[in-house]
């Protein structure tokens, strides 16, 4: 029965671990990575210049949609500091921010004090 139990933990650990390699070969390669203290000084119509400016980097351009000349929609996205997975990304229309999006998944292992 005890080692049924550690199998199958054994299993589940070696599943998460896979998950989590796969989610970090999905982030973006910017040149830096962004925290969130740096992503909450951003706001709504903020141009490009002054987002990238603030988060210390270029983003990786993800994709460009063109409607004529009245629209462009660009989609950026960086590496967040989260460990083992951060990912931000933030949509500016006619180079000002419109829209953000932040995947955050923090995990920590340390040794109980009890």
């Amino acid at each position: 029965m005890v080692k049924m139990l550690a199998f199958g933990l054994l299993g589940l650990v070696a599943a998460v671990a896979a998950a989590v390699g796969i989610a970090r070969h999905t982030l973006p390669a910017s040149a830096c990575t962004v925290t969130e203290p740096q992503i909450d000084l951003l706001t709504m119509n903020m141009t490009y210049d002054k987002a990238k400016s603030l988060l210390g980097c270029d983003g990786v351009l993800l994709s460009k949609e063109s409607y004529g000349d009245t629209l462009v929609i660009e989609a950026y996205a960086w590496r967040g500091d989260a460990w083992p997975y951060g990912r931000f990304r933030a949509e500016f229309f006619n180079k000002t921010l419109q829209a953000t999006s932040k995947l955050w998944l923090h995990l920590a292992i340390g040794k109980s004090k009890h």
